[in-house]
């Protein structure tokens, strides 16, 4: 492994006819990367923005880009070559870096060091009154998880006028999923640099990235270029729980899709000075097993629906729904298992998770009995251990992994506790950014459901 002392944020390249940009980057002046992101979508009509806007929203998505080259080697030192960055900023792009690739550092048993950022003297000057929004859709953020169908099937109730985006590539299983919503479905594709797999074949470092960072910037220049007022995501109250700690450090797997970070990303941009589209999850005042009750009203939602992070993997060739043995599949089976029949169970993941006793050790991870929270997007041990208690109290099953957690966990909490438990779960919280017209019909929802 050959040691570099700086990783240098170049220059991008924007064809305003195409939309199509290049972003370059590179360890010293050794190797070099060029990622890819083609923003024109066939069907859609974009604006022809400012050059000085489109400037200072692409500079932003190049700084949030390099985080995916720079953890092959973190360097104390990073050059951005075209502008200077203010102390305010320096500040959240250090945090973006430290807590971001948190679960990075901790994998790979590194100490987090604050890197030095270098810059000229340029300063960026944009007109305040430029990225006025000039409609009134959302741009629902869309995978194949429970959680953005959700989203979407409350869009829907409420008649809100949305389309549906996805980043990376055009899966068969996105466009399965924007079908049964019928409406349009926007692809903006990423072409990552295949250098990034010559240095993780050299033994550089390799690790998560937080993705959901990245398309907050990516999905902003995405709204401003189409005229959409807003960006939804569909982050639940549950990411805000942390996985471990280390060095006075929350390692939290889910840091991109908390509220902290929600937060933390629209004060950055208001900075700006600029009317841009502002971001915000409407399923974040609920928890997971709420989610999980109202996602199961639609039957066509759980035909397309997958549940496995292995449909992400770069070397992923098909649209395989789940695996049945990863954290995040037993995971999302826990949570909707109290509110499924056999039948559906059976039609979903073609068998019964629990009856598997070669699992017992996983979910005994996800009631936090042993280990940590696993590094997926799963819920809090609490809401695991009441929805595995919830289908005890609605059949007897004897397997394994059911005696497990009877027990283990079964006798830890009085009947009056778990009622209010229950109570805590469903009740929705008043930490989020959801617009108020949107607010008044999920309260109304969390009462009728």
């Amino acid at each position: 492994m050959k040691p570099y002392k700086t990783f240098v944020i170049h220059w991008y390249d924007f064809n305003q006819e195409t939309k199509e940009c290049v972003f370059f980057f590179s360890f010293d002046d050794d190797i070099f990367f060029e990622e890819k992101i083609s923003f024109g979508v066939e069907g859609f009509s974009s604006l022809a923005l400012d050059k000085d806007l489109s400037h200072a929203m692409l500079s932003r998505i190049s700084l949030a880009l390099w985080v995916s080259y720079y953890k092959c080697f973190p360097t104390t030192s990073i050059e951005v070559k075209w502008r200077w960055l203010s102390e305010t900023e320096q500040e959240f792009w250090w945090d973006f870096y430290c807590l971001g690739l948190g679960e990075f550092f901790f994998q790979n048993k590194l100490t987090p060091i604050r890197p030095h950022f270098v810059g000229n003297n340029v300063i960026p000057q944009v007109d305040a009154s430029l990225g006025i929004v000039k409609t009134s859709k959302y741009l629902l953020c869309i995978w194949w998880w429970k959680d953005s169908l959700t989203s979407a099937g409350l869009l829907n109730q409420m008649w809100v006028d949305y389309d549906v985006f996805t980043f990376g590539k055009d899966y068969s299983i996105h466009a399965a999923s924007a079908e049964v919503l019928w409406c349009n479905h926007m692809v903006v594709n990423r072409v990552i640099s295949p250098q990034i797999r010559e240095m993780n074949a050299a033994w550089y470092y390799n690790g998560h990235v937080p993705i959901t960072w990245v398309i907050h910037f990516v999905w902003q220049f995405v709204a401003t270029l189409y005229w959409y007022q807003g960006m939804i995501f569909s982050n639940e109250r549950s990411a805000n729980f942390w996985n471990t700690h280390r060095k006075g450090i929350d390692i939290n797997h889910q840091r991109s899709k908390s509220y902290s970070f929600e937060n933390w990303f629209n004060n950055y941009s208001n900075s700006l000075s600029l009317r841009l589209p502002s971001v915000f999850s409407l399923l974040r005042p609920w928890n997971e097993i709420r989610i999980a009750r109202e996602f199961v009203k639609n039957a066509d939602f759980l035909s397309v629906f997958s549940s496995c992070n292995r449909n992400f993997h770069l070397d992923w060739r098909t649209a395989s729904r789940r695996c049945n043995v990863c954290p995040k599949c037993l995971f999302v089976y826990g949570v909707l298992r109290p509110f499924l029949s056999d039948e559906s169970v059976r039609e979903i993941w073609g068998e019964e998770l629990y009856d598997n006793d070669e699992l017992v050790w996983l979910f005994e991870e996800l009631w936090w009995l042993t280990g940590i929270k696993p590094f997926e997007c799963v819920w809090s041990y609490d809401e695991m251990q009441y929805a595995t208690r919830l289908f005890l109290q609605q059949q007897e099953r004897e397997t394994l992994v059911l005696e497990s957690f009877r027990n283990k966990l079964l006798q830890t909490r009085s009947t009056k506790e778990r009622e209010m438990l229950w109570d805590v779960l469903m009740k929705s919280s008043s930490e989020h950014l959801i617009p108020l017209d949107l607010q008044q019909f999920l309260w109304k929802s969390a009462v009728d459901g």
